[in-house]
């Protein structure tokens, strides 16, 4: 197994010697270029039992190095300890700085999914605050990945059937957006960028579809409460934000969305085009 290990002192340094010698294949990673040069040299200014001479040889088997890089050493493995040191601040607490730093660096370059275990000694409660770096975190792959799902595969799709000659005078192409494409929510950056590029898709296509009578519009709905919304931090405060906004004290059903859809099928006309249509109940205006 490939392992990366975020920070060359005392634990970082312990841990790479003997997740080597178990047979792993470790990169330790450190910002500090003199302590990597010195590493890389065989200077040790750590003393343990044994740690010298196995530090040595797991370098000469090729079962250790050290690297200041950090994209290297995040593409070496899909493992990563972070071994970065907390010290004490003047309250007497923890100071997670540099924990939170590696966390920051790990979600904005790593290009897949990771495998992240947070070996530093932290304060009980420090994961889910360390997570929600993660979460708030957007990374190319994110944006990559969530334009495509959720805003370019209408003009992908709508291309592959007006090239095959499958849509008629008076099609309805209807896409789904929400209050995001022009609000901020915490953790849901990626979710906006789509959206707000999903509207432009939908305002561009309306323009190249109207001469053949085709119609584009986009539907916002409101907040509804959906597995899909659960998956997004922080959805129970977007939940009970919107009913406290909405002027019909409730969140915005399926049955809602349903109901215009069901309208648009029985429009055949493509004079109402290129349109942001509000399903929210007044959600929007007040929030």
């Amino acid at each position: 197994m490939k392992i990366t290990v975020i920070g060359c002192g005392y634990v970082g340094l312990v841990t790479s010697a003997c997740f080597a010698d178990l047979g792993h294949k470790v990169c330790c990673f450190d910002i500090d270029l003199n302590k990597i040069k010195k590493l890389k040299s065989g200077e040790i200014d750590i003393y343990e039992p044994g740690l010298k001479k196995m530090v040595f040889r797991n370098q000469r088997n090729n079962r250790l190095k050290f690297s200041a890089n950090l994209d290297e050493t995040l593409k070496f493995s899909d493992f990563i300890f972070i071994c970065v040191g907390t010290p004490e601040k003047k309250d007497g607490s923890a100071d997670l700085k540099f924990v939170k730093s590696a966390v920051g660096a790990i979600a904005s370059k790593a290009i897949k999914s990771k495998v992240v275990v947070i070996k530093s000694t932290v304060p009980p409660g420090s994961g889910k605050e360390i997570q929600n770096t993660f979460n708030n975190q957007l990374s190319k792959k994110n944006i990559d990945m969530t334009l495509d799902v959720m805003s370019n595969n209408l003009l992908y799709w709508t291309q592959a059937i007006f090239s095959q000659k499958l849509f008629s005078e008076g099609s309805q192409i209807i896409a789904m957006t929400s209050a995001g494409g022009r609000k901020n929510w915490d953790s849901y950056g990626a979710v906006s960028l789509a959206k707000s590029g999903l509207e432009s898709i939908c305002r561009q296509l309306s323009l190249e579809l109207a001469p053949y009578k085709i119609a584009v519009n986009a539907i916002q709905a409101g907040v509804t409460d959906t597995a899909a919304l659960r998956k997004i931090p922080g959805s129970d405060n977007m939940i009970e934000q919107a009913i406290t906004n909405n002027p019909h004290k409730r969140l915005t059903q399926p049955e809602d969305i349903g109901n215009i859809i069901a309208l648009f099928a029985d429009y055949e006309s493509s004079w109402m085009t290129g349109n942001i249509i509000k399903v929210d109940g007044g959600e929007d205006i007040t929030g």
